[in-house]
């Protein structure tokens, strides 16, 4: 079993005399991820500031593994006056981590978010999903033991959606544990290990069932005029974006769709598997 990090023991929360959280009991381990999911309002963000420390219980005990470092990333990310690269270098130095370091990380991760060229423009000309980028960027650069995510893809590319979740699956194998509030079915097959739905403010198990599922693939295609083939399209979702191809196929396809794409002159970059849920 592995060590548990953050653990809610009969949580309740109130704010003046609307319940928003009552009677949450679980834990999060190393390498775990939990998916939180609700409507709008049912008591998500309450909960991952419940986690993060920086709101406390009405009722109930929250432990956490003496020591750990948690890394939130809020909905919304303030639109400062300061650049990108001077707020990530700022996070990154409070965190303690080498300049050097520092610097090479920054560079990387602004470049794989596709931010370099708006890194030193201010924040308050960067849109939502710009301004939330930077907010994940913060995160995944800060070696944070736990990552409490508050809707993390939220305007956010697809290209960039791809590249946040191998991150996290990378961070997840280290041993990083991550909670989620998110609505994206796609991301909670891809990194959920459980699935909690708030209803009332109590917390529901969702169900989870296994199937075949579907697998992603990522394309460079020959040319930026590549035409998707239209007997797939019935079968498969697609977006291209520039000389990528994205394309999500069920599990039982993807072989018939891999061998028509490389016939295509397609060169295949990346696969993999998402189980259903």
């Amino acid at each position: 079993m592995k060590e548990t990090t953050v653990s809610f023991d009969g949580v309740f929360k109130k704010y003046g005399t609307n319940e928003v959280l009552r009677d949450v009991s679980f834990s999060l381990r190393r390498g775990e991820c939990i998916a939180l999911t609700g409507l709008n309002g049912s008591g998500k963000t309450t909960l991952l500031k419940l986690a993060a420390g920086l709101t406390r219980p009405t009722r109930g005990e929250i432990r956490r593994l003496p020591g750990i470092r948690a890394g939130y990333i809020p909905e919304s990310f303030p639109a400062l006056s300061l650049t990108a690269r001077r707020v990530l270098l700022g996070f990154g130095r409070a965190e303690g981590l080498k300049q050097h370091a520092l610097a090479q990380k920054t560079e990387r991760l602004l470049d794989d978010f596709h931010l370099s060229d708006a890194s030193d423009a201010a924040l308050r000309t960067y849109s939502k999903g710009m301004l939330q980028k930077v907010s994940v960027i913060q995160a995944l650069q800060s070696g944070a033991d736990v990552l409490l995510l508050d809707e993390p893809l939220s305007g956010q590319d697809r290209q960039s959606q791809e590249v946040f979740i191998h991150m996290v699956k990378e961070l997840l194998e280290g041993g990083t544990a991550v909670l989620l509030a998110c609505h994206e079915e796609y991301l909670i097959r891809a990194l959920a290990d459980r699935v909690f739905h708030i209803h009332q403010g109590a917390l529901q198990v969702s169900d989870v069932t296994e199937s075949q599922g579907e697998d992603v693939y990522l394309f460079e295609v020959p040319d930026e005029g590549f035409l998707f083939p239209d007997d797939l399209k019935a079968i498969c979702e697609s977006e291209i974006i520039g000389r990528q191809l994205l394309v999500t196929v069920p599990h039982a396809a993807g072989d018939a769709m891999l061998l028509k794409m490389l016939q295509a002159g397609c060169r295949l970059k990346e696969m993999r598997h998402e189980k259903s849920r």
